[in-house]
């Protein structure tokens, strides 16, 4: 049943656009949720005790925000009681994810159903950048109302998958490469090779650069902290995952940059000479700064006079954030994203046994912390909760894993004395 539970909460996340406000996932975390609390609450949710206190202390921030903001004249808009609604679903999604864990028995046929989801996923890049059996007929009526462009082939188009849109889009198939990498290095089962390939085609089809940077970034990231704590014998592996890369990123410049293909029609996309776009962000980002500190109080609750006019996305979580929610919150959202990470790599170091999940987790995140430089991916919920569903799952399993060890321990020790006592008595 866990299996089905777990396989059902990925299908909603993965298929249900995000235009649907009342997800289908929201209900399901809340329902464990519920089941969790009456069930297996020390092991599922006290667990939890930190991330839950940090994500009420995040909630009673936003509504301190929205309060004095509104006492200096602002508009209370749906954004500032959605802010909520998000913090409440990110909150069973740990705890869900947690009981999902829990309830696991074996992991059997798991594999092999999240190598289909991730084949499906290449292949969806693939055949929508193509247009191969019009497949943009179908998918851009329900994902998204915006790409008729991919439906029309133009040069410049952009895939946008199941996310209707191709930066997220990107994300999730970072996710995907980080997942497959992991058994191509770190298990040696090279049949991942191939949806790998598939995927590195799929994000150049995004056309997302911060997708890309991304993953190069958290890809060394987690080789460092892996060699750093010695959590694995990768010396060897790291060689090959260098090679890998080396080789993707000729194969990248020689198809892409050098347009030396009819596989990709984005010319100068990936370009070096192509900064318009950081031009844009980095002047955004000044406005917002300036806009903040132009006065006093902003700095502190956030948003303000204007916070309904001005432009909504911020291209920079961190800055978003501070430009939302002030210093404040700033510091709350920093404390919890420091807190997953700090357990998360605690768990990597001190449980070799269940380094399968630690080891994709803390890449994955890392991931996720360094593309919302330039994006706001902690707002969208089919990315975070995803995200923290798994880190959920994780710290569970963690726990279970560690006490069943502590018992064979035990019994092991007792068995050791009493052969003692008996080689006495003899």
């Amino acid at each position: 049943m866990s299996k089905i539970l777990l396989l059902t909460y990925i299908l909603f996340v993965y298929l249900v656009p995000s235009s649907v406000l009342l997800r289908p996932e929201y209900l399901m975390s809340f329902a464990l949720t519920v089941i969790a609390v009456f069930s297996c609450k020390r092991e599922c949710v006290s667990i939890h005790s930190r991330e839950m206190f940090l994500f009420l202390l995040l909630s009673f921030g936003a509504i301190l925000s929205v309060f004095f903001q509104n006492l200096l004249g602002a508009e209370l808009i749906y954004r500032d009681l959605m802010v909520l609604v998000r913090y409440a679903y990110y909150a069973f999604a740990i705890i869900s994810g947690g009981y999902i864990a829990y309830k696991l028995k074996n992991t059997k046929y798991l594999k092999s159903a999240l190598f289909i989801l991730i084949m499906v996923s290449a292949l969806i890049s693939v055949f929508q950048y193509h247009n191969v059996l019009s497949i943009n007929n179908i998918m851009n009526a329900y994902f998204s109302d915006k790409s008729e462009a991919l439906a029309i082939g133009y040069h410049w188009r952009r895939i946008i998958g199941t996310y209707g849109n191709p930066n997220y889009w990107g994300l999730f198939l970072n996710f995907c490469v980080i997942i497959s990498l992991y058994f191509v290095v770190f298990k040696k089962s090279y049949i991942w090779g191939i949806p790998v390939l598939l995927l590195l085609l799929g994000i150049i089809y995004t056309g997302s650069r911060t997708t890309l940077v991304s993953l190069v970034i958290s890809s060394i990231a987690i080789m460092y902290i892996i060699r750093k704590y010695k959590v694995e014998k990768i010396s060897k592996n790291i060689i090959f995952a260098a090679m890998l890369m080396a080789v993707l990123a000729g194969g990248v410049k020689f198809i892409f940059l050098d347009n030396k293909s009819e596989i990709y029609s984005g010319e100068g996309r990936f370009s070096t000479d192509n900064i318009t776009t950081l031009e844009m962000r980095i002047e955004h980002w000044h406005k917002m700064i300036s806009h903040t500190f132009n006065h006093p109080m902003r700095i502190f609750i956030g948003g303000g006079e204007s916070k309904g006019r001005i432009v909504v996305f911020g291209d920079n979580m961190y800055l978003k954030y501070f430009r939302d929610y002030g210093v404040i919150g700033l510091g709350i959202y920093l404390a919890l994203l420091y807190s997953i990470y700090k357990s998360s790599l605690k768990i990597l170091i001190n449980n070799k046994n269940i380094r399968h999940y630690s080891i994709p987790f803390l890449w994955v995140f890392i991931c996720f912390l360094v593309f919302d430089l330039a994006a706001d991916s902690w707002f969208v919920v089919r990315i975070t909760g995803l995200i923290l569903f798994y880190y959920g799952f994780l710290k569970v399993m963690d726990k279970a894993n560690t006490h069943t060890v502590e018992v064979k321990n035990e019994s092991l020790d007792n068995n050791i004395e009493l052969e003692r006592r008996g080689t006495r008595l003899r």
